[in-house]
């Protein structure tokens, strides 16, 4: 049985995009990305992304989604030390509850905060692996299955060394 394999060049680390400090701007490069904060000697994964245009457009609707209380928040500060506390549970649909709509438009001011926070300390990198759509389909589900099967297992052994 033939084995194909790929090399896959990261490249990064670089800035969320209008966040980036004295980080480098996102290229314009199509396919994989990871979405990683600093840990230790190396960076840690908190999740990988496809997109098929632009990332810098990609980055700017996941922006929308952050500030907007669409995704879970987490404090950044514990996110470097390998430890998940959440700021804000996400809703994850476009039509929230009323309830968790007024939970958030109370909390507004404080999420956007912590939006902003783990915004500036997420580190990105991309896959330069072309766009050819399957393999950058099964590179990101291979991270991400593997991402959840070590959350729970509550061990971190995602890391990325440059």
């Amino acid at each position: 049985m033939q084995s194909d394999s790929i090399d896959i060049e990261w490249v990064g680390p670089y800035g969320w995009p209008k966040f980036e400090g004295d980080l480098s701007c996102i290229p314009k490069l199509h396919g994989v990305y990871l979405m990683t904060v600093e840990y230790q000697n190396g960076y840690l994964i908190y999740a990988a992304g496809i997109t098929g245009r632009p990332m810098p457009i990609r980055f700017r609707e996941h922006t929308r989604k952050y500030m907007s209380g669409f995704y879970n928040i987490l404090a950044i500060a514990a996110m470097k030390k390998g430890i998940r506390r959440k700021v804000w549970q996400g809703f994850w649909t476009e039509t929230p509850a009323k309830e968790r709509l007024a939970e958030y438009k109370k909390r507004q001011q404080k999420i956007q905060e912590a939006v902003r926070k783990q915004l500036v300390g997420f580190r990105i990198f991309a896959a330069n692996i072309g766009t050819r759509k399957r393999i950058c389909e099964r590179l990101e589900a291979a991270i991400m299955n593997n991402l959840y099967y070590n959350n729970q297992s509550h061990s971190v052994t995602f890391q990325i060394n440059t």
